[in-house]
């Protein structure tokens, strides 16, 4: 980016002449530099990763016993919480039965 020497001002490039909106102050383009051209960027990371059961299985969640209605008995459930959007609840607690995967939630109106 060039600046006009006369008034202050940012030159406008076309073809292969500068010029200057303000006071039509005009120059010859300097050649493109090389540190200004932009460089194609290629994907760091372009492989798709398949997780075994191992990693599958990989609890990342706090996990509570509470009863579970698909199995009909109490189990182990992860547990996450989402702040409420409405003005009557304040918070959601989600479950998901560590057993046969049922997920289910509970409110809180605070």
């Amino acid at each position: 980016m060039d600046f006009c020497p006369v008034c202050g001002t940012r030159l406008i490039s076309s073809s292969n002449v500068q010029h200057c909106l303000k006071c039509q102050f005009k120059t010859e383009s300097p050649p493109e530099r090389a540190e200004n051209r932009r460089k194609p960027q290629k994907p760091e990371d372009t492989a798709v990763y398949v997780l075994d059961e191992a990693a599958m299985n990989l609890r990342t969640m706090p996990v509570v016993n509470v009863f579970c209605e698909a199995c009909d008995r109490i189990r182990e459930a992860e547990t996450w919480m989402i702040a409420g959007e409405s003005s009557g609840i304040s918070s959601i607690t989600f479950f998901r039965c560590v057993a046969c995967r049922h997920t289910w939630r509970e409110t809180d109106r605070g």
